[in-house]
């Protein structure tokens, strides 16, 4: 889920290898740290989609934590049971809507705002929400204090499938999730691992407006990082804590928002199981945008390698200005048709490399005479040896 309010869900199947009938599950997150329980222990944090940390920053210190995951089923569901009612399901066949929470105001609301406390009875920042009358308030779209929501009768399963994450919502799992993309596996770690190319923490509501939930109390980096999340006998996710995050330059630094020899905005990973290393695109925001180019800030994004032994980054291939490195993948043994059957083949990775000279292809570098032209393409290292 890329939205700026993610959820992360997980789909068994009712018969493995058909995709057809299953059930589906949301994660709730919580932290393994007590939660707070007095304003004081509440620390001031820099909040929102900021490109610097101050070294003075005083974020909420949670970026080393780690989370416990509990997933809650969302229900069972057939595909010919959702294909009869793609058609003519709209929202409101699923929700009572008492609308924006922002434009809610008075006693009679459904989700009313009501002063934050915390145990001590001490002010918590911001307001909160009281539901009332079967009405949850919710985060999951773009409106500033969320949404006050009725599930109608019987409306689970088409909520789950075609509302996925309002759902997932309503029945509280954790939707914090920013920029969340890629996913890979590693059998013998037994961990899946998964970039955020964004880590934003949820803001404390400024007057007249309402807290957020808090399940994940991240410190912002613009730099983004990259996720593991140990699991199960079943594949289950447990725990969700990070692996490598970058490293966001300080506010004096006019050149750089992240240190260019860390990751920036990650986007997509894949492992190389036999050599226990993970390939790691990106969509950089190492630089500030040349000055009449336009609003890309992109300037030579490159695959990375993580090595699990050494605890390493290494520079693996470096793109054209502007280009964001996609879709890094590893393919094993590859044959020529030539090669004998007892040969094992050749090993190589492949990637994409999207909107070379940036999104507006305006770029003074377009012009030189060795660029590579503004189409994009997909690449390829190797051949490399078993």
């Amino acid at each position: 889920d890329a939205s700026g309010k993610g959820a992360l869900s997980k789909f068994v199947a009712s018969t493995a290898g058909d995709l057809s009938s299953g059930e589906l599950f949301c994660a709730k997150m919580t932290s393994d740290q007590p939660p707070y329980t007095t304003i004081a222990q509440q620390p001031t944090r820099n909040h929102g989609n900021v490109a610097y940390n101050s070294p003075t920053d005083t974020s909420k210190d949670d970026e080393d934590g780690s989370y416990s995951v509990e997933w809650i089923s969302m229900g069972h569901a057939d595909d010919s049971e959702l294909d009869a009612a793609v058609a003519t399901t709209k929202f409101q066949d699923l929700f009572e809507d008492e609308g924006s929470a922002g434009g809610l105001s008075g006693a009679a609301d459904k989700c009313r705002k009501v002063e934050g406390k915390y145990a001590d009875g001490s002010n918590a920042y911001g307001s909160r929400r009281e539901a009332r009358d079967g009405y949850v308030h919710i985060w999951a779209d773009s409106s500033a204090d969320g949404e006050c929501l009725k599930l109608k009768a019987d409306k689970e399963k088409l909520a789950s499938r075609f509302e996925t994450q309002r759902y997932a919502a309503y029945l509280g799992c954790t939707t914090e999730l920013s920029n969340n993309k890629g996913l890979t596996l590693s059998p013998s770690n037994n961990q899946l691992y998964t970039a955020i190319s964004n880590v934003i923490v949820n803001t404390p509501a400024t007057a007249g407006r309402t807290n957020r939930p808090d399940d994940l109390q991240l410190k912002t980096n613009a730099c983004g990082c990259i996720y593991v999340l140990d699991l199960d006998e079943d594949y289950s996710a447990t725990s969700f804590k990070p692996l490598v995050c970058g490293k966001p330059q300080t506010r004096d630094d006019k050149d750089y928002q992240c240190n260019s020899d860390g990751l920036s905005s990650p986007g997509s990973v894949a492992m190389i199981e036999d050599y226990q290393q993970l390939l790691i695109g990106q969509a950089s925001a190492s630089t500030k945008p040349a000055t009449g180019v336009g609003s890309d800030n992109d300037i030579n994004d490159v695959v990375w390698v993580y090595d699990f032994t050494t605890r390493a980054l290494t520079r693996l291939l470096s793109a054209p200005w502007g280009a964001a490195t996609a879709s890094p993948s590893w393919h094993k043994g590859i044959k020529a048709a030539n090669l004998p059957d007892s040969h094992p083949g050749f090993n190589y990775i492949t990637a994409s490399l999207a909107h070379p000279y940036g999104l507006n292809a305006l770029h003074p570098k377009l012009a030189a005479t060795a660029n590579s032209g503004k189409q994009g393409y997909i690449t390829y290292l190797g051949s490399l040896p078993n």
